[in-house]
């Protein structure tokens, strides 16, 4: 499914990964398993909240006005996107860190915080 996203002037496409059963009766599916909604799109890094309401996501996409990288954090609940905010334009750090030594994103046990790993700022010229 895809959801409009105004305030970043784009439109986002997500999928779920769903495994399911079937009895000997071939009619009766049941869904034993659904994941995350995950945004089909350049995914840095992910991470479920403690509880497995919540999937926060941070994902870079191409800004067609200035023809640059955006960095973007999304929490996402099983349907849609609850929260969004572009990192780079609160300026209070570099991009963030995906490596595979440094690249790490995590919940809070009580699901209010969530930290990564990002550049130093860049100093003012």
């Amino acid at each position: 499914w895809s959801q409009s996203r105004v305030e970043a002037g784009s439109r986002s496409s997500f999928q779920h990964d769903y495994v399911l059963s079937c009895g000997q009766d071939s009619s009766c599916v049941k869904k034993i398993w659904q994941s995350p909604p995950i945004v089909r799109q350049s995914t840095l890094l992910q991470s479920t909240s403690p509880s497995g309401l919540y999937e926060a996501q941070i994902i870079v996409r191409l800004d067609e006005t200035s023809k640059e990288d955006v960095q973007e954090l999304l929490i996402l609940d099983a349907d849609r996107i609850v929260f969004h905010l572009d990192l780079l334009a609160q300026k209070k750090h570099g991009t963030v860190c995906d490596s595979e030594q440094f690249g790490s994103l995590s919940w809070s046990p009580d699901e209010t915080q969530l930290i990564f790993v990002a550049d130093e700022k860049a100093p003012k010229t």
